[in-house]
């Protein structure tokens, strides 16, 4: 059969792993033909993508709509847990929990019971501490707990977000695809905050260099220079000795200049804690030219996503204000949340209540506003947070084209200022020879 070549992974009625190829138009045609086979589809990508198969495809829609179809037999399950053992576990916090939810997820639309769910997922993971966190989740279950307040006496693990949209899975009967969603969200935040710290690090790498640099001259280099010039008895033009004498204050006093660094930085972080401090600071960071938009953008982008996935899921607008507030982390727009709480509970709506804080843009107060009409808020919402997204990392990518260019040309200045202070001395010294 012509067409693209794709790798599969799937399951035989035994229990038995089978690998292989097939040609075809596209993995539905794929999976229709191992189904024909009398297998169940683990997993179809394409030979291409075939390295990146061990996490990138289990979120596929393709494969979450089979795994509903995995036959409940007593030899599936012990492939299906070799299966997820020979996938890589060793990730960070953030990538355990969205690999827990997802494999929570997979488990459960396969029929198999929460508590065994959990039990075969605290076998999968390699790292202690999580295994530890999981397994208490599971013997609190086992005990009657609910799965939502099993996880929720995990605080430093599990965030706010899941545990309550499983609340509302657990609630409506639909824990399954809650998870899903939840999984996907996490996912999509940690794509997001992965694409930031990316785009940063090559700025930030150019100014420690740059620093670094700077430091070196007035350190290192132009000393050597002033030895020569004072032993030609040469009176040095004000600009050279303004140069010389930064670089001796640099050596003699470098752990005077480092603890007075130290300890701002440790008072601004203290100040920074103090709600006062808080406040005045991401007052200041929303007010900046450049990285203001950038920083309202985000929480803007975080909102609109984290309420939107929590109104899919079924939870209520009000409890689901609350749960946003705790995600956005400007307390600017946490006490601006707090206002429009108290205004959707004595009936106002959400559009008029998000433009009287000042603090989002037109565009999603509009967007909502049609969302509230038309009763398709959980999708209007999450359109706001693509367009921000798309936005937010457009931003982010003009900031840093800006930013590198003047980082060099602040370090060309200084080196320049550096080198013209030398040459003016050096043209003294030509002077006097006349």
């Amino acid at each position: 059969m012509s067409g693209k070549k794709f790798a599969y992974k799937a399951l035989s009625a035994g229990g038995e792993i089978k690998t292989g190829s097939y040609s075809g138009q596209n993995e539905r045609q794929v999976v229709a033909w191992l189904q024909r086979q009398g297998l169940t589809p683990l997993r179809v990508v394409p030979v291409s993508d075939d390295a990146k198969m061990p996490r990138a495809v289990r979120s596929t829609s393709v494969f979450h709509q089979l795994v509903s179809r995995v036959p409940h037999s007593a030899a599936f399950w012990p492939g299906l847990l070799a299966e997820l053992r020979s996938l890589p576990s060793r990730f960070s916090n953030r990538k355990d929990i969205i690999t827990f939810t997802e494999d929570l997820a997979v488990l459960l639309q396969a029929g198999i019971p929460l508590t065994r769910s959990l039990l075969i997922i605290a076998e999968l993971v390699d790292k202690a501490s999580f295994k530890e966190v999981i397994t208490g989740v599971y013997e609190s279950v086992k005990e009657g707990s609910s799965l939502w307040q099993a996880l929720k006496d995990y605080p430093a693990v599990f965030p706010p977000i899941l545990w309550n949209m499983v609340k509302a899975g657990e609630s409506g009967g639909v824990l399954d695809l809650v998870l899903l969603k939840v999984a996907e969200y996490l996912a999509g935040v940690r794509e997001l905050r992965e694409f930031l710290l990316t785009a940063m690090i090559y700025p930030v790498i150019l100014t420690l260099t740059a620093a670094v640099s700077i430091f070196v001259l007035l350190t290192f280099v132009l000393p050597k220079f002033a030895v020569i010039f004072t032993d030609m008895g040469v009176a040095l033009p004000l600009a050279t000795r303004l140069m010389l004498a930064l670089g001796d204050f640099l050596r003699a006093y470098y752990w005077l200049l480092a603890g007075m660094i130290v300890a701002s930085i440790l008072g601004w972080r203290f100040y920074r804690k103090t709600p006062q401090g808080r406040k005045r600071w991401d007052g200041f960071k929303l007010r900046l030219p450049l990285l203001g938009p950038i920083f309202n953008k985000i929480e803007v982008s975080r909102f609109a996503r984290t309420l939107g996935t929590l109104l899919a899921s079924g939870v209520p607008i009000m409890e689901a204000l609350q749960i946003v507030r705790g995600v956005v982390l400007n307390r600017l727009m946490h006490d601006g949340l707090g206002d429009v709480y108290r205004d959707l509970k004595q009936g106002g709506s959400l559009s008029q209540a998000l433009a009287a804080t000042g603090l989002f843009p037109n565009l999603a107060i509009h967007m909502i506003g049609v969302g509230e009409e038309t009763g398709a808020m959980d999708t209007m919402l999450g359109k706001i947070a693509d367009i921000y997204d798309r936005e937010l990392k457009s931003g982010v990518k003009s900031f840093t084209a800006m930013f590198e260019p003047l980082i060099i040309l602040f370090m060309g200045l200084v080196i320049g200022a550096m080198v013209v202070s030398m040459l003016m001395a050096i043209f003294s010294v030509n002077e006097l020879g006349f």
